[in-house]
């Protein structure tokens, strides 16, 4: 069985684990990040620096602003998403570099724990299927 190519463009929903709603849930709608925003992404993930002729090198791990970043550029929608009043919160974005991304204020509204579930959901879309994985062996 050969590799398939990303479906770059494709969206699907999700519904966080975390909805205390479940008859009428915040639907996420997600969508698969090319390779190149992953590799970006991952190397932003590890920052390793030397100083001034430091004995031991500065290594900083940014997990989770890796993870805010992933959702920005991953979530490409939502329904049912609203402020403490009961409004909806419209989506919107803004333009960084080449790509078009969730607003970063919009994104620091979003709880922190749906923020790691969906850039996980996000980034499971960017790794090999189990038979592809086998054939590497």
């Amino acid at each position: 069985m050969a590799i398939k190519a990303l479906r770059l463009g494709e969206t699907w929903e999700y519904v966080s684990k975390f909805d205390p709603d479940r008859e009428n849930p915040t639907v996420w709608i997600l969508g698969t990040l090319d390779s190149e925003i992953y590799s970006l992404l991952m190397d932003e993930l590890a920052v390793y620096r030397v100083e001034g002729g430091q004995p031991e090198p500065d290594m900083k791990l940014n997990y989770f602003e890796r993870n805010l970043r992933t959702v920005q550029y991953g979530l490409k929608g939502w329904k049912n998403f609203k402020d403490e009043k009961g409004k909806e919160i419209p989506f919107e974005t803004e333009r960084r570099g080449r790509h078009e991304v969730v607003r970063a204020d919009l994104v620091r509204r979003i709880p922190f724990p749906v923020i790691q579930e969906l850039a996980e959901e996000i980034l499971r879309a960017n790794t090999l299927t189990e038979e592809e994985a086998k054939n590497s062996e």
